[in-house]
């Protein structure tokens, strides 16, 4: 069971929606397994950007939240971006009204970012 106190598997519940981590297909939840591994102040983080997308359904601050691509017939993939050290990303997607979290990772450079999309793309895939 998930140590993020407030949500049952990992969801968090809003007026505009909900943020879910989602799993692979082993059961598996690479983005709750990377948000456990983070600090503190980290993991406080993650928990004001889940609540916010959840309660307002979006982040209007780029520094925050950034749309990263949206070609046609896929879903656009959005970072969730955490400024606490070196600075971490998650990666989601939104389907009606909630927000699907891929995973996390390093702040990745701008050449590794097309890898991370694409993982969270067939994440998707898998999920739905």
């Amino acid at each position: 069971m998930s140590k993020h106190p407030g949500k049952s598997k990992d969801e968090w519940r809003g007026t505009r929606g909900n943020l879910l981590l989602v799993p692979d297909p082993d059961g598996s939840y690479p983005a709750e397994i990377y948000l456990d591994g983070l600090d503190v102040r980290a993991q406080a983080q993650f928990d004001v950007r889940a609540r916010h997308l959840a309660e307002i359904g979006i982040i209007a601050n780029e520094l925050q939240f950034k749309k990263l691509d949206q070609p046609a017939g896929h879903p656009t993939i959005w970072e969730i971006k955490l400024t606490v050290g070196k600075g971490h990303r998650f990666y989601c997607w939104r389907s009606e009204r909630t927000w699907c979290v891929s995973h996390g990772c390093r702040k990745p450079n701008d050449l590794q970012v097309r890898h991370q999309v694409s993982i969270a793309r067939q994440r998707h895939d898998n999920w739905n």
